[in-house]
């Protein structure tokens, strides 16, 4: 059985590699079919892709209602965020930068790696930046169980 930590490692940092992976997926696979002369359906096919489940789960937030139990027991009176804060200061500190230092090391990586690719590829081709893009999406795989099990391990 997997330790709660393992899993929280799994799902909280699972979904944007995997997410990654799968848009990487999505543009390799079209531009494969309409090659780099045709590059309009391409990004707009891939755009149009990644706006399905997001408003898949935008619609059925709003049309999933609250619980009773949550109705009834929700905060009706002003919360105490001064009081929050000076308890929970170092707790929030500490999150907010390790999010901070994931965030810095991670969406970059997504953003700026077929620039850097770029500048290696010796034919400068498109595809094969988008190979080479997906490759990198690979290798994030197994970072994110050997964190899981450092997690797991040392924590």
């Amino acid at each position: 059985m997997l330790c709660r930590l393992i899993l929280h490692d799994l799902l909280t940092c699972l979904s944007p590699v995997l997410g990654n992976f799968v848009a990487v997926s999505i543009s390799l696979i079209l531009l494969w079919i309409f090659g780099e002369d045709t590059l309009e359906p391409v990004w707009r096919i891939t755009f149009g892709i990644g706006c399905i489940l997001p408003l898949t789960v935008f619609w059925f937030r709003l049309n999933i209602g609250n619980s009773r139990r949550y109705r009834e027991e929700a905060i009706k009176s002003r919360v105490p965020y001064s009081l929050s804060f000076r308890r929970y200061w170092k707790r929030l500190l500490g999150s907010a930068g390790c999010w901070f230092l994931y965030d810095f090391v991670v969406f970059p990586n997504g953003t700026i790696s077929s620039t850097i690719i770029n500048s290696f590829v010796p034919d400068k081709s498109l595809l094969k930046t988008a190979e080479y893009q997906f490759l990198m999406t690979l290798l994030s795989f197994p970072g994110i169980f050997l964190g899981a099990w450092a997690v797991d391990k040392f924590v």
